[in-house]
């Protein structure tokens, strides 16, 4: 009789932790109407270990890398980065450390789109993110179903090549089927800027008439590819990600988001 007690108790506890490093293997939702922040300045339990340094992914990230629990990839060359993969060898197409732009190595970096500002940089080159994608996960943990979710973020654009390229947004509930928010889609100048500068595009949108159980994943996609001109191509950085979601019964408006089906803004 004990041994059966103690074992389910063992057993109980092992759940217990199991569901517990679910829920910070990725940035882990657990309060409504709170905003949720990456800058990749500071660490984010589950997204970033401190500031970011473009040195790769891994589930358990050492100083300046980000967590692939909350990140994937799609079309860097020879591979794709899967959710709780490794990619670490720096300097590599996942991890080609930090400048301030002006560079051609194709790949992830560090961006410094502002003084100690740093941002997570994509270089696009003919084998590199043409097209490729980068996706957020996130896990709604607080308990109830979400019935809304929004998402602010800066768009960092560096117009110095001679090509244009898309910046594009979806997001999807199980990583499947994507659904596109084409007032979010941004598209940089096939002409360089004369004198190129890291240019902030803020955008948002409010994704409503969904109900996303608790312990469900929710995804947010970026994807890029050539939209015309020749030579080289114009650098990007995602930045200031805010996540905000509605549990329960509707709120009005929460933390400032527009809470208006599919609403969204953007400056380009």
């Amino acid at each position: 009789m004990k041994k059966g007690y103690y074992l389910s108790l063992g057993l109980l506890f092992m759940l217990t932790v199991f569901l517990n490093f679910n829920g910070k293997a990725q940035l882990s939702i657990t309060t409504s109407g709170t905003n949720y922040t990456i800058n990749f300045d500071a660490t984010v339990d589950g997204v970033n270990n401190g500031q970011y340094a473009g040195t790769g992914f891994e589930p358990t990230p050492a100083s300046g890398r980000l967590d692939s629990d909350a990140w994937a990839t799609g079309g860097l060359d020879p591979l794709n980065l899967n959710f709780g993969e490794t990619q670490i060898t720096s300097p590599s197409d996942f991890g080609r450390g930090a400048s301030n732009g002006g560079i051609s190595d194709g790949g992830f970096w560090s961006f410094q789109v502002a003084t100690g500002d740093k941002a997570l940089g994509i270089q696009p080159t003919g084998n590199d993110w043409t097209p490729g994608t980068i996706t957020f996960r996130v896990i709604n943990n607080t308990g109830e179903d979400l019935t809304s979710i929004s998402i602010s973020y800066n768009i960092y654009v560096r117009n110095d090549g001679g090509r244009s390229n898309l910046f594009n947004f979806s997001y999807s509930s199980d990583n499947g089927a994507y659904i596109s928010v084409p007032e979010l889609n941004d598209t940089s100048a096939i002409a360089a800027d004369a004198s190129p500068a890291w240019i902030a595009h803020p955008k948002s949108t409010t994704i409503t008439g969904i109900s996303l159980t608790n312990g469900s994943y929710f995804y947010f996609r970026w994807t890029g590819n050539d939209v015309g001109g020749s030579g080289t191509r114009d650098e990007f950085a995602l930045n200031d990600i805010v996540v905000n979601v509605t549990a329960g019964a509707s709120v009005s408006n929460p933390s400032g988001f527009d809470a208006s089906p599919f609403s969204s803004s953007q400056n380009n």
